[in-house]
């Protein structure tokens, strides 16, 4: 590396050239965040209802979630109420998940997550996980 000569004031310029690896730097900022995958777990607003027994398990490979429309969605996508059953069957046959998680608004009438349940079971999943929010703890409890 060369090194450069003093100045008049008798201070030295930096031997690095900064330019080059300033560039490099804001390089790999870009390429890191760009190839980064973002989640968002869910892009609605459902308030669960409360439990003072919970037990934290790992997440389900499907996700039921019933707003407090009514509406029903299988991992995050917007689907009508009747093909639930046959949207996760073809999910079970893909993917060979074995069970699913509702999320269900404590606000949702009890017979759309009773219809969650049995499209479950009608899909071939037999363990069927209800999410609530422990009391103790404060965070989602599936």
């Amino acid at each position: 590396m060369k090194r450069r000569r003093p100045t008049t004031d008798g201070h030295q310029g930096p031997a690095i050239p900064l330019t080059p690896l300033i560039d490099i730097v804001f390089l790999l900022l870009i390429y890191f965040m760009l190839a980064s995958n973002f989640v968002k777990e869910q892009q609605f607003h459902v308030e669960l209802p409360r439990s003072h027994h919970g037990e934290a398990l790992e997440s389900a490979g499907a996700i039921i979630t019933i707003n407090r429309q009514g509406e029903f969605f299988l991992n995050g996508d917007r689907i009508p109420a009747e093909d639930v059953e046959a949207r996760l069957a073809s999910l079970s046959a893909q993917t060979r998940i074995d069970r699913v998680e509702i999320r269900s608004d404590r606000l949702a009438p009890v017979d759309l997550t009773i219809k969650a349940m049995d499209a479950a079971k009608g899909a071939g999943l037999r363990r069927v996980i209800i999410s609530t929010i422990s009391e103790g703890k404060g965070g989602p409890r599936p």
